[in-house]
């Protein structure tokens, strides 16, 4: 640095060196030290400021500052005399050059560095190293001086490649550290450096050069045939955590350090693979070993845990534990006192914790013999698994919670595994490859998708994701049907992860026996789950019924297979809600950035995203909330904090508020979120920081466990006994009176029940233009694609209100697979599509068609039969539309989301009516036509479809071969030469 006033400044970490074991300076008020180095030859200029000194009459002397700093070690030559000597020193810096060899060169945020090894001495070399050796002993412990007169010392050191600022394109080097290690020799012509000082200025710190400089030096000595190993001398704290990272990594790409050989403990091959391929020492080799092996456990499985546990304690109590033979000499030499001495030594930490464990029980039961007084103060719950004391009750599974901190507190860690220059990441990066997220509405479609993928010569990577409801093989959670109880059924199994059978634990009276309502899931095992990661990998388990499958079979889970394989898969199948809903696409880990995504049946993209964002709750709902939360909140009032007890309160009040309000009005209205704050009178709630709470508490979660636990308390207090015992006559004619009433129940004739819907508060998305844009930016591309897609100028409008420009939207339309003579009377058996259908009418609709009578089946444009549904060849040869399936114009939410589009562009209101119409009207059409050689007639029974304006709207394979104004007589003459010409093809 040329300017002394803009160099960049730092403490010292120590100064006892200088200054003693107190490190003062004795004799100056306001005294400033500052020592001034050169940036590449690293001469020091120190510069003393005071206000005033001790004088020398008094018989006290100040401390002379400079020749405390000089080491008795170090020639003059590190100082020089004055300011303007160290000037002149500034001006020749940039014709000094790095000393030694260049071994290795890096680039780190948008700095050059250079390694350089140096092994021979010279004068000015010894010179420079104890300049820089000196300024070492302000920040390395106990640091001394090298002897360069002994040949086996080896220097390393790094400095920062700066450009000069002279315009000219010269460089200077920067000194930014430096390594110091001595040759020891190993038997029989090896040697083993031992690293003795190493030091990064504090300028370069905490932005990873550290972890470069090493193993830049590491890489240097691996390459040298004679060197055994590398070791270190007393490191320090810093120190280890850095070489335990560097060490890390490198051990993370030998395959004998892989995630199934870590679990089966430290092995002569891990230590061989450490000393040949990295000269890392069997003790080192060991560390690392136990550091990626607590790395690789699932924290949440105990057993693994235990065991890794386990494995450090065995190390550990080698040295402590003396070998039979030991103990024979022992007895041969000592006397019995002696022994005895010996044997207290031998206790190590697992027994005086046990002793520990057996005095706390016996006061305990003191405590409750009350021989002891018992402190009534609130006592931290036992945090160690082995020797936690278990209470005779269960766990109270709906308590709230005491670990959310609100208001931006946070829960501080108590412990990191590197030290912050070491940036290693806690869980493994899975690989990665480039994949085609292909989604559509059901999941019928994605299988149609598998099999016509199967009929081409393509076979990538392929998983379909899908729900737990879908993927579960586990038929206790299963038979809970609702997708929402089956989460919690799932992620509480997971949770316990105990078996289900009874636990003992020893107290001094014995055995006692604990009993367990928890269980776990034996379908969550991680080998298990990676058999079935493996087959989908291979192209075996491709489809959600194979998968299932052989989950049950090998009893592993399908569910989280199925999401441990999508980082690896090339083409990812999913439904509409895991892709375009952002909570559920993160849970998933679905990463989208330099991904494509294929969006089938995209006419249905705007109305999805609207459904997913949307949520409604009626009446009945927050009167049966309301309740809960008031039972909720007068049995747990004592456990919460008073925060969180205010949020409670929050709840309660927002609950009943909405309650009022939804009784008092008797009409339709609609109104914006800050409207509805000031209907309700909450604008003193934050419903942000509400919302917060519920989620980071799992609060619907204990509303439900607490709920139930409600209804079973509710059930046990009816008992038996209650009804008063009855002989057996009795009994006979207790069955028969209720025979009677029964049947007579049956004769009365049913009266009809009129339903009245109740009011309810509906949220409603009318723009999901930002939800969809948020898709499309992140990833390389979107194409969105459909054989209904018209009319779709609503959703390029939507795309373009969502950032997206309209030169990045490419428009392709092409006709359909099929020609014209393939597009286009007995009774038949007759189907119907109602509200209730029963789940077998499609079969029976299959089944009948394929007769010789054939069938006909009326159903619903917008229903179930009209999307998704496959009716091809002699399952539909006639598609007959009758009428235009407009929506409800007055319908509330319609109504809005007109009046916003209306808003947002001209005649938007409008463009959606047309669409959510036309829409119905080309996917019903498009059921009949599947495949190449596929044929169907159209029949479109509404005037209206003769006009430009809506025959337009039409899907183009169909609009340009439509006929109209055509007579009864001349359509059936029509219909039986397209049936005759297509018959006999």
């Amino acid at each position: 640095m040329n300017d002394m006033a803009t160099a960049p400044r730092f403490s010292p970490e120590m100064v006892y060196q200088h200054f003693g074991d107190e490190e003062t300076i004795y004799g100056y008020d306001d005294l400033e030290v500052t020592i001034h180095h050169t940036a590449q030859t690293l001469h020091c200029y120190v510069n003393i400021s005071y206000s005033s000194k001790v004088k020398s009459d008094k018989g006290l002397e100040a401390d002379d500052i400079v020749e405390k700093l000089v080491h008795p070690d170090v020639r003059p030559n590190v100082l020089v005399s004055g300011k303007g000597e160290f000037q002149q020193k500034l001006l020749g810096q940039k014709d000094f050059k790095p000393f030694g060899e260049m071994v290795h060169k890096f680039r780190s945020k948008g700095k050059d560095f250079e390694v350089y090894r140096v092994s021979e001495q010279s004068e000015e070399f010894n010179l420079f190293l104890e300049r820089i050796q000196t300024l070492g002993m302000f920040f390395i412990e106990c640091c001394s001086l090298t002897d360069n007169s002994e040949e086996n010392w080896l220097h390393y050191f790094i400095y920062e490649r700066c450009d000069t600022g002279e315009g000219d394109g010269s460089t200077v080097a920067n000194v930014a550290g430096f390594a110091t290690l001595y040759k020891f020799y190993n038997y029989c012509d090896k040697i083993r450096p031992r690293i003795a000082q190493m030091l990064l200025l504090p300028q370069y710190r905490k932005s990873g050069i550290g972890a470069q400089f090493m193993e830049s030096f590491l890489r240097d000595l691996r390459a040298t045939p004679e060197v055994f190993d590398v070791t270190v001398e007393s490191p320090g704290e810093q120190f280890t955590y850095l070489r335990d990272y560097v060490d890390c990594v490198n051990c993370m790409s030998l395959p004998e350090f892989s995630s199934e050989n870590l679990k089966n403990g430290y092995t002569e091959d891990m230590r061989l693979a450490c000393l040949t391929k990295l000269k890392i020492s069997k003790m080192q080799s060991r560390r690392v070993y136990e550091i990626l092996r607590y790395r690789a456990t699932n924290k949440k499985d105990k057993e693994a845990l235990k065991a890794q546990r386990i494995d450090v304690k065995k190390r550990l109590y080698v040295p402590m534990k003396r070998s039979d033979k030991d103990w024979r000499r022992l007895n041969m030499a000592l006397t019995a006192e002696e022994l005895r001495q010996a044997a207290c030594g031998e206790i190590d930490e697992d027994n005086k914790f046990s002793t520990l464990v057996q005095i706390l029980t016996k006061r305990i039961d003191q405590a409750k013999q009350g021989v002891i007084d018992i402190s009534r103060k609130r006592k931290a719950p036992a945090r160690h698994n082995d020797f936690a004391l278990v209470d005779d009750e269960p766990t109270d599974e709906a308590s709230p919670s005491e670990e959310y901190h609100s208001d931006g507190e946070n829960g501080q860690s108590i412990a990191k595994l590197l030290d912050e220059n070491c940036e290693i990441e806690q869980e493994d990066e899975p690989p990665k490859c480039l994949k085609i997220f292909y989604a559509s509405r059901t999941h019928s479609q994605l299988e149609q998708l598998i099999d016509e993928l199967g009929k081409t010569r393509f076979q990538p990577r392929v998983v379909t994701c899908s729900s737990r409801g879908n993927l579960c093989v586990n038929e206790e959670v299963k038979k809970l049907k609702l997708n929402h109880l089956i989460n919690e059924k799932c992620m509480e199994l997971r949770k316990n992860g105990t078996s289900e059978k009874d636990k003992k634990q020893k107290t001094g009276e014995g055995a006692k026996k604990i009993r367990s309502c928890s269980k776990s899931c034996e379908f969550h095992n991680s080998s298990q789950i990676e058999d079935l990661v493996n087959g989908i990998l291979a192209n075996k388990l491709k489809t959600a019924l194979q998968l299932t499958k052989e989950g049950i079979s090998s009893k592993g889970c399908p569910y989280f297979a199925s999401r441990k394989a999508v980082p690896q898969c090339q083409l990812v199948l999913l439904p509409y809600q895991v892709l375009l809903h952002e909570g559920t696409r993160n849970a998933w880990g679905i990463d989208l950035k330099d991904n494509v995504i294929v969006l089938d049946e995209a006419h249905n993209v705007l109305s999805t995203i609207n459904s997913l964002y949307s949520s409604e709750v009626s009446e009945k709902s927050l009167t049966l909330a309301l309740k809960l939360i008031r039972e909720y909140n007068a049995k747990y009032k004592l456990l919460l904090k008073a925060k969180n007890l205010l949020y409670m309160k929050q709840l309660e009040q927002l609950t009943s508020k909405m309650l009022i309000f939804l009784n008092s009005e008797s009409k339709e209205d609609v109104m914006t979120m800050a409207q509805l704050s000031r209907n309700l009178n909450i604008l003193e709630l934050n419903l942000f920081k509400l919302a917060t709470y519920i989620e980071k508490t799992d609060l619907c979660k204990k509303f439900h466990g607490f709920y139930l636990q409600s209804k079973r308390n509710e059930i046990n207090t009816k008992k038996e006994n209650d009804k008063p015992k009855l002989t057996g006559i009795q009994k006979l004619m207790v069955k028969k009176e209720e025979n009677q009433k029964q049947k007579a129940d049956e004769s009365e004739e049913v009266q009809p029940q009129i339903t009245v819907s109740s009011p309810l508060f509906r949220y409603i998305l009318l723009n999901p233009a930002d939800r969809l844009a948020e898709v499309v930016k992140a990833c390389r591309a979107t194409i969105l694609i459909g054989g209904t897609m018209e009319p779709s100028q609503l959703l390029v409008e939507t795309l373009s209100r969502g950032s997206i420009g309209q030169d990045s939207i490419s428009r392709f339309s092409c006709a359909h697979v099929i020609d014209d003579s393939q597009l286009l009377a007995r009774r038949k058996t007759v189907f119907a599509e109602s509200r209730h259908s029963t789940p077998n009418m499609l079969a029976d609709y299959s089944t009948a068609a394929r007769t010789p009578k054939g069938a006909i089946l009326f159903a619903v444009m917008g229903g179930k039969m009209s999307e998704g549904i496959n009716f091809s060849d002699e399952l539909g040869r006639a598609v007959i539309v009758i009428g235009l399936p407009y929506p409800n114009k007055t319908g509330v939410e319609l109504r809005e989301r007109m009046r916003f589009l209306d808003s947002q562009m001209p005649n938007g209101g409008n463009m959606l009516y047309e669409s959510m119409c036309m829409h119905s009207v080309n996917q019903s059409i498009g059921r009949a036509i599947r495949h190449r050689k596929d044929y169907a007639a159209v029949y479109l029974f509404d005037e209206r479809f003769s006009q430009e304006s809506t025959r337009c709207k039409l899907s183009a394979w169909i609009g340009d071969r439509t006929q109209t104004n055509l007579g009864f007589s001349e359509i059936i003459q029509k219909s039986n030469v397209f049936f005759k010409a297509n018959s006999t093809k």
